[in-house]
């Protein structure tokens, strides 16, 4: 699929939308259908994705880092979401390879942490 598909690789999105889209179509899915059952099974996905079990004291740690005035940033090549796994209220900033349109390594993904008056 990378192969064909080389825009996609530095977003596991849009590798996850482009798989569900070909999974579709070899299993014999005409196009109007692929087009309607692709966004609702990603979002089935996803919202599976968000649904997360935390270590014990996740909570209490970031409580106590938020106290001592750390920025809290989170910076993944993947699709989780701070906010829907329930821990955005600690966050600055969550941010990941498709949205900033570079994996980690690049630099980019480092330098949108980056806050604005460094």
């Amino acid at each position: 699929m990378l192969e064909a598909y080389p825009e996609t690789a530095h977003s596991v999105t849009l590798i996850r939308l482009r798989q569900l889209e070909i999974g579709l179509r070899q299993a014999g899915y005409g196009e109007a259908e692929i087009e309607k059952l692709v966004p609702r099974a990603f979002d089935i996905f996803l919202a599976a994705r968000n649904e997360v079990t935390f270590f014990p004291h996740v909570k209490d740690m970031l409580s106590a880092l938020k106290q001592e005035d750390y920025r809290i940033g989170a910076l993944s090549n993947g699709n989780a979401e701070v906010g829907r796994v329930g821990l955005g209220e600690w966050f600055d900033f969550a941010l990941n390879a498709h949205m900033v349109g570079h994996e980690k390594p690049h630099p980019a993904m480092f330098e949108k942490c980056l806050p604005v008056n460094s």
